[in-house]
């Protein structure tokens, strides 16, 4: 065999191989880009579920407050029930604080209502930073609704309690409760709200406050 022929499969041998290793070496690249993007999109994926995880976390917890409101508003209303006008003394006309436009402040007198989680007063650690502001409100049906003064007739009222958690979450839940004169049966205390059918004490009588009916409501709206 000729030098010309020898070198020229020479030649050839080494074209094929370069030809082979780039092909291998595009291969290789392509595949890692297609992984890269796998673990880009895992990661996005991660994430997403770690965010939608925290946010259920929080609405959870704005909800828990919300409904430590109310609790502490209805241990409010236990206490300061009067025996001869029921809840006269916690409206307002029409609900506006007197000389305002504005929505009756949060009465914070209710035990933990408006303080900041971790400061005196609050039901909740610092860390948790969860926190409640109520509003007890006459019911707009009360023909002493928009009297001045304004009287509590029917003695119910509207307990709207807001309840905050980390990141801005905000849970609002309105509750409607009644609640009878105190002393009507001789002036024992009440220890507490009875369940609807119930008396507040087991003892089968409502001294102090009627049993919860069907008129009682609940408003859940997250992030209102």
């Amino acid at each position: 065999m000729s030098k010309n022929v020898e070198k020229s499969l020479s030649n050839s041998s080494k074209s094929s191989e370069v030809s082979q290793s780039g092909s291998v070496l595009v291969v290789a690249v392509a595949s890692l880009a297609g992984l890269l993007a796998l673990g880009g999109i895992a990661s996005v994926s991660v994430q997403n579920g770690t965010r939608v995880v925290a946010h259920e976390k929080f609405q959870l917890q704005a909800l828990a407050s919300a409904v430590s409101g109310v609790y502490a508003a209805i241990d409010y209303l236990q206490q300061n029930i009067s025996d001869s006008n029921d809840w006269s003394a916690l409206t307002h006309s029409n609900n506006l604080e007197p000389g305002t436009t504005e929505l009756v402040y949060p009465q914070t007198a209710i035990t933990g209502n408006t303080i900041k989680a971790g400061e005196t007063g609050s039901l909740f650690s610092e860390k948790s930073r969860q926190q409640f502001n109520v509003r007890i409100l006459n019911n707009k049906d009360d023909v002493g609704f928009a009297l001045s003064p304004s009287e509590d007739r029917d003695g119910i009222m509207l307990i709207r309690s807001e309840g905050l958690a980390p990141n801005g979450h905000r849970v609002v839940i309105e509750v409607e409760v009644g609640g009878t004169e105190v002393g009507a049966v001789g002036n024992r205390p009440c220890p507490g709200y009875a369940q609807r059918g119930l008396s507040e004490d087991g003892s089968g009588r409502n001294d102090c406050l009627r049993s919860i009916d069907g008129n009682v409501s609940t408003t859940f709206r997250p992030g209102s």
